[in-house]
């Protein structure tokens, strides 16, 4: 079963507009905003059992790149994403795949069951860009032409945080577990009063104008000012260049 984009969008923006009406941030959260950001994880949570197909682009956000990373036996897609708007945004639907001799779409992450965030946008600042990355159970091969469509929310609501907590993560160690595959163990801290659900982590390194190697894990649970370790596995030949982790928030208030 497919459900639109926008059907599910809208289940959406009545609990984000829910979770931005509870209240200004504060040290210690009140009874209705706690109740909130667990009616909105509960929602997303509900929503991954359904698959969403993109097929209209949000005039929000601009796609920049679509990069194919080979991992050896397994691939990783990753979309970089800006977001156009004086505001952040959060919450649209995104989808990916391939495109055939005659320009068919084939949809790589139209599956019912995914983590909400293997279908959908965490936050992205004002003006702010996301590198965005799912990862394919599978190698595609070279020279493979992808495609990204980000879809809108109907309700400018769901797409506007009022603010966005602070997140932060440290490379701890990077092990070689393959030629084309690493094991990063790194710190994630929760630097607000906020706790985060289904908190995705992207890592990827770019030279140049080239990303040479690309991942994302996820944390279930991070409670507000605290730090968890995590390990992530890291797709392609980083060749000891940089290493990048984003940590886009997803509760707001």
């Amino acid at each position: 079963m497919v459900r639109s984009a926008e059907l599910i969008a809208t289940r959406m923006t009545v609990l984000v507009a829910t979770l931005i009406a509870a209240g200004p941030l504060a040290g210690c959260a009140t009874t209705q905003q706690e109740a909130a950001r667990l009616q909105l994880n509960s929602a997303r949570i509900r929503a991954s059992a359904y698959a969403v197909k993109v097929t209209r682009r949000d005039p929000a956000v601009a796609v920049r790149t679509v990069e194919l990373i080979d991992g050896g036996t397994r691939s990783a897609v990753l979309v970089v994403i800006h977001n156009r708007m004086a505001a952040p945004i959060s919450d649209l639907t995104i989808s990916i795949g391939t495109r055939g001799p005659s320009g068919a779409r084939r949809y790589l992450n139209a599956i019912a069951g995914l983590p909400y965030f293997g279908d959908h946008i965490p936050a992205i600042p004002a003006h702010g860009t996301l590198n965005w990355i799912f990862t394919i159970g599978r190698r595609l091969r070279a020279g493979t032409r992808l495609f990204a469509l980000v879809g809108a929310p109907p309700s400018a609501v769901a797409a506007r945080p009022p603010s966005l907590p602070r997140i932060s993560a440290a490379l701890v160690r990077s092990t070689v577990v393959t030629a084309a595959a690493a094991e990063l163990s790194l710190e994630v801290r929760n630097h607000s009063a906020v706790p985060q659900y289904q908190l995705p982590v992207y890592a990827f390194v770019r030279r140049g104008g080239s990303y040479l190697a690309a991942g994302s894990a996820t944390i279930a649970h991070l409670t507000r000012n605290a730090s968890t370790t995590l390990s992530l596995r890291l797709l392609g030949v980083s060749k000891g260049a940089r290493v990048v982790i984003q940590t886009p928030p997803t509760i707001f208030q």
